[in-house]
């Protein structure tokens, strides 16, 4: 999961990366263009297979704790329920089944459309002068025709061959129909057919990253313009082959036909035609040395910023955030197990007050050192301390002598004797209530610094009200019960006095 993200991420940022650097190599160079967005493409797929990337998603990878998680991240999100990547898991590979379906079953038609089209009549090929020449020792391929296909397309692989519709030769003249045959050749001389092939699986596979569909799109555009750059090279007439597009463009446009996936094509209509029209008119010749040594600088600016990507730890880690919970509560407890505690589980205890004298932990909840031990390194993680328990912080009253027989007493002696306090608030009332020094156990409940979110400080905002509330009633408690005390202590001095 965050192996994903952390690839969308960065692969995003690559493409802004180049997007910004192609505007520094010139347009009228677009065959380099095409081999720098290549090549952009290229880094975006190694990606997540680079090993920095894989090294700095490993923990998060392997655990949960959001201890891990916030290491060198900038930013934790809790985990999705488990069934969400599941089926997003199961939506990517339905998709990808269906593209690589939808893309088979168009080659395989055109495929068999090449095979059922008719050749151009021989006379007209024949006055295809530019035509003849290009293909004198370069790729053979013929040019056909059929009433299936729409508009014009290179259909390649083991035998190539040109098609175009009926109603573009219908239509059209036999400038414009060179041109546009001489603009298919291009593709093949380039072996567009096998990249376009190799693009369109990519695409099946890893299209839903908007940084590789990008990426995709701007391959087409530096693949038409290189074609269109070929044509306008060999004819020397831009305008004239502008003309061409946009007449083919139009007959194109109130056809119905196969529209070929993987063969090489070009966007016929709307603002593509618009930007290619504009773009061959508008193009000046470039020296290769500043075509090459731009696109050279490009491509290296392209390298780093991948290798800085794969060097970077993740963005953002998606993990589940531990819940703060009381380390000791399950503990059972006893003097031997204090020194058993983990530091990750650490529980700190507070230390009593200097004029207090407290008692040991009575014998019953102890446990042995092995015992302690086996329990304790069963608890999570947790930076939550709290005190001993309530037993262990109260102090303990040493009882005062037996008070003198009343007996033997005198009654002007026993007017002037001292209350007996202590041995009728120890025998009468409990420790916890006539200690004046009582208190509940606190819990720090100070953010540990392993965990973060919304959830989190929601949960440790209510834990801190729940501890006041509770710190309050304890005081209502022991003044109540100081006033049954006081209350208790008269009536029995009275009783005595009697």
């Amino acid at each position: 999961m965050n192996l994903l993200v952390s690839w969308l991420i960065e692969g995003i940022g690559l493409a802004v990366v180049a997007t910004i650097v192609a505007r520094f190599i010139p347009a009228g160079s677009p065959a380099q263009r095409h081999a720098f967005w290549w090549l952009a493409l290229a880094g975006m797929l190694v990606l997540p297979f680079m090993p920095g990337v894989v090294l700095s998603n490993a923990a998060a990878l392997g655990s949960a704790s959001t201890t891990v998680a916030s290491r060198g991240s900038a930013w934790t999100v809790p985990a999705p329920p488990p069934w969400l990547p599941l089926a997003a898991l199961g939506a990517w590979v339905a998709l990808a089944l269906v593209s690589l379906t939808r893309l088979v079953l168009n080659l395989l038609a055109v495929q068999r459309l090449a095979r059922e089209a008719r050749p151009l009549p021989l006379e007209r090929i024949n006055r295809f002068v530019q035509f003849t020449e290009a293909q004198s020792g370069s790729r053979p391929a013929r040019v056909c025709v059929s009433d299936a296909i729409r508009g014009a397309c290179a259909v390649g692989f083991f035998k190539p061959s040109i098609m175009l519709s009926w109603d573009l030769v219908a239509a059209l003249d036999d400038d414009a129909i060179e041109a546009i045959v001489l603009h298919e050749y291009a593709h093949l001389q380039r072996y567009d057919d096998w990249t376009r092939l190799l693009q369109q699986f990519v695409l099946c596979l890893a299209g839903v990253h908007p940084g590789v569909r990008w990426a995709s799109r701007q391959i087409d555009i530096e693949r038409e313009a290189s074609c269109d750059r070929l044509v306008v090279v060999r004819t020397g007439a831009p305008v004239y082959y502008a003309r061409s597009l946009a007449a083919a463009a139009e007959i194109s446009s109130r056809m119905s036909g196969l529209t070929p996936i993987a063969a090489p094509g070009a966007p016929m209509s709307g603002r593509g035609l618009h930007a290619r029209v504009a773009r061959v008119l508008a193009t000046v010749p470039v020296r290769p040395t500043v075509a090459w040594g731009s696109a050279g600088a490009g491509a290296a600016a392209v390298v780093l910023a991948t290798a800085a990507s794969a060097g970077l730890p993740p963005m953002i880690i998606v993990a589940s955030l531990e819940r703060p919970i009381l380390a000791l509560a399950s503990v059972p407890w006893g003097p031997g197990t204090i020194g058993q505690l983990p530091t990750a589980a650490m529980a700190t205890f507070a230390e009593p007050d200097p004029d207090e004298a407290t008692a040991p932990v009575a014998s019953d909840n102890t446990v042995t050192q092995d015992e302690g031990a086996a329990t304790i390194a069963s608890i999570p993680a947790a930076a939550v301390s709290i005190e001993p328990p309530y037993a262990a912080s109260i102090p303990r009253e040493e009882p005062a002598p037996a008070p003198v027989p009343v007996a033997t007493v005198p009654a002007s002696a026993a007017a002037v004797a001292p209350e007996p306090q202590a041995p009728l608030a120890s025998v009468l009332l409990p420790p916890a209530i006539h200690s004046p020094k009582a208190r509940a156990p606190r819990v720090s409940l100070d953010r540990p610094r392993e965990v973060s979110g919304i959830g989190v400080d929601i949960g440790l905002g209510a834990a801190r009200l729940g501890v006041v509330t509770g710190d309050v009633a304890a005081r209502a408690g022991t003044s109540i019960g100081r006033f049954f005390k006081n209350g208790g202590l008269a009536i029995a001095s009275g009783v005595l006095a009697e």
